[in-house]
């Protein structure tokens, strides 16, 4: 998975996560983000507030996602197999952060299917919200 592909997503994904947490009630903040950041992290996020989720990297927006994915999936009624597909995309990011070799073509091509799949399920959300 590489940087673009990560970029890419991240304008969709820091959005659907504000969205999607900012409607769970006011302390969303307190209750659905810090608890579950690194303590580094929530030394940032605590300085800049919910304005936070709004600059997060790839790695962290998965997290958050994952962190909070049984509320949201439920809120929606998302097939399961949609948390399949986040695990797969945070082992992806993770392969690509930590690996010092070339990658492969093929697995490239799996991470970004698998990404624009992700992606199209949280569009269709966003366009049955706007509905």
């Amino acid at each position: 998975m590489n940087t673009k592909m990560q970029m890419t997503a991240l304008e969709i994904l820091r959005p659907f996560i504000i969205s999607e947490l900012e409607d769970m009630g006011s302390d969303w903040w307190t209750k659905l983000v810090c608890p579950f950041l690194s303590q580094r992290q929530q030394l940032r996020a605590w300085g800049m507030g919910p304005s936070y989720i709004s600059q997060v990297d790839f790695s962290e927006a998965l997290w958050v996602l994952r962190r909070n994915w049984e509320l949201i999936s439920d809120r929606h009624e998302i097939s399961p197999r949609y948390e399949e597909v986040l695990i797969h995309l945070q082992n992806a990011r993770n392969a690509f952060a930590h690996s010092y070799k070339e990658v492969d073509d093929a697995w490239l091509a799996y991470d970004q299917n698998a990404l624009d799949l992700f992606l199209s399920m949280i569009e269709g959300l966003q366009g049955e919200a706007a509905a």
